[in-house]
């Protein structure tokens, strides 16, 4: 029988995977440091909304703790994938945004879409 904490467990490792899938649809690859960080910072956002009102002091430490590093280097590492996915795949960047984009997005922008999308994908 699954216990509630195994069931969430469970979920959590799906919505892992499910931004996973999304960031390499953006062509942004595993051989980058951001881009566990940038799922992992996503997958935060969407279980813990209120991590993104202050990224420097919440997400990215807590991000950092997890993964061995500084919160500086995952904002930095989060950088590089944003800018992968908007050389890469703008259009589907564009898509998940659900609004125009017409310059490269945030790093806050970038969570909250990747976010939105796992919502959206949850849902259906």
């Amino acid at each position: 029988m699954r216990t509630r904490h195994s069931c969430e467990k469970g979920r959590r490792e799906q919505d892992y995977r499910r931004v996973c899938r999304l960031l390499r649809r953006l062509g942004v690859t595993p051989s980058y440091a951001g881009f566990h960080q940038a799922a992992r910072a996503a997958c935060e956002a969407a279980w813990r909304p209120e991590l993104m009102l202050s990224l420097s002091k919440w997400l990215y430490p807590l991000v950092a703790r997890e993964m061995n590093t500084t919160g500086a280097a995952v904002e930095r590492n989060i950088r590089t994938v944003i800018l992968r996915a908007w050389r890469r795949n703008p259009e589907l960047l564009r898509q998940c945004a659900g609004f125009p984009l017409s310059k490269r997005p945030t790093c806050g922008e970038f969570l909250a879409l990747l976010a939105a999308c796992l919502e959206e994908e949850t849902r259906t």
